[in-house]
């Protein structure tokens, strides 16, 4: 039955030497994401790091600077939560953390432990073969990663908490460019009514209008992961994980016999729609990197695609199917047509000279300054999200 979300008791098995969870990098979207950056005692996001003195944990602390009791939010409750199962599993026996952060570079570059967001684990006992388990255990307590690699202990990871912020909605970060019939413009200086290239289902290079913005935070705290999709050609597009993007396999695929994915699925070697001199072209994407951002916009336009860094994407997120969600926002461009229709009948019959003696005329200012205002995610497309959790089979929602 679609929308139950009861999971059924199961038998845990223990992990062997060298499996993963989930099976793919550590620093795939579906596992604990991109690195983002090295912290240092200066980093401006140090102060992120919590400490752990959990006395259910034995720390090593082979530095001896405590380090190791410093680790992400996301990580310490994740590792407080596994500390907890291990005691259940091994009653006398403690949860023991080897390696946390770390700033001597003593990993491999780009380590999570540079970013507090990876463990080594152990047992207290060092009975190495409780880590098969002990690896089960941590997949359990929520960690996003989780590696056997070594006989002596276990790597766990965690994604960013702005990966976690992500799944609220797809963006586009506020230095994201469209194009207009007048040039490029920032998605941060976008408003309803604005004219921005898109592309139709048929591969044509258009304008339309953007209708309404799907969500929108210009001021908020919450940082969010963007993905960073670059071509061989040096353009890229910046979105969420959860957003929808036009790829194809080979390059000589039309736009009609292209596919939709999350922007978390898209790896080198795809293809992506490039727009280059008033025509499209399939460009392959080299790599797939990440970076936090604060701004988020997701505007919607008639066609329901957008052109963002002259890549063309979907202008829909967290259900991966672009005809579906298009077909869903059907009554909401309905009511906007209407709403536009009847302003132009308005003028067509006197009524905006009327409408300036009396203010009345301010209809039109008042909606370019709520259009200006921190509006979160738009009411529609919210309802659309929670009842899609509810009537949707689980592998059409972003997980």
């Amino acid at each position: 039955m679609y929308g139950s979300r009861r999971r059924l008791p199961r038998k845990l098995t223990p992990l062997v030497l060298k499996e993963s969870y989930p099976s793919t990098s550590e620093y795939s979207i579906s596992a604990s994401g991109p690195f983002t950056t090295q912290l240092t005692l200066e980093h401006n996001r140090f102060r992120e790091l919590v400490p752990n003195y959990n006395t259910d944990i034995s720390f090593q602390d082979s530095e001896g600077s405590g380090e190791d009791h410093l680790m992400s939010r996301r990580c310490k409750e994740k590792l407080d939560t596994l500390a907890i199962s291990t005691m259940n599993q091994y009653p006398g026996v403690r949860l023991r953390v080897l390696e946390a952060f770390d700033t001597e570079n003593v990993h491999q570059p780009n380590s999570l432990h540079y970013e507090g967001r990876a463990v080594d684990i152990s047992v207290s006992d060092r009975d190495r073969s409780k880590l098969g388990m002990l690896a089960r255990l941590a997949i359990e307590a929520g960690f996003d990663y989780v590696n056997y690699r070594s006989k002596w202990h276990i790597h766990a990871s965690v994604k960013t908490e702005s990966t976690d912020i992500s799944r609220s909605g797809g963006c586009f970060p506020a230095n994201a460019t469209v194009t207009t019939p007048t040039g490029v413009k920032k998605m941060s200086n976008l408003i309803i009514g604005d004219q921005i290239l898109v592309a139709t289902p048929e591969g044509q290079l258009t304008f339309s209008p953007v209708l309404i913005f799907l969500h929108r935070e210009t001021k908020s705290s919450q940082k969010r992961l963007y993905l960073v999709i670059a071509t061989e050609k040096n353009q890229q597009i910046q979105m969420t994980a959860s957003h929808l993007i036009f790829v194809a396999n080979t390059p000589r695929t039309d736009m009609a016999d292209s596919y939709v994915t999350f922007a978390k699925n898209v790896e080198p070697g795809h293809y992506v729609y490039v727009s280059v001199d008033n025509t499209m072209e399939l460009q392959k994407v080299v790599s797939v990197t990440g970076i936090v951002g604060k701004e988020h916009y997701a505007p919607l336009t008639s066609e329901g695609s957008i052109v963002v860094n002259n890549v063309v994407a979907s202008c829909y997120a967290m259900v991966e199917s672009h005809d579906l969600a298009h077909a869903a926002f059907s009554p909401m461009r309905m009511l906007l047509n209407s709403k536009e229709a009847a302003k132009h009948f308005l003028k067509t019959i006197h009524f905006s000279s009327l409408r300036a003696r009396d203010g009345s005329s301010s209809l039109d200012t008042n909606e370019i300054a709520l259009d200006k205002e921190n509006g979160g995610i738009h009411w529609y497309a919210e309802i659309l999200y929670k009842l899609g959790y509810y009537v949707l089979p689980d592998n059409y929602l972003y997980q």
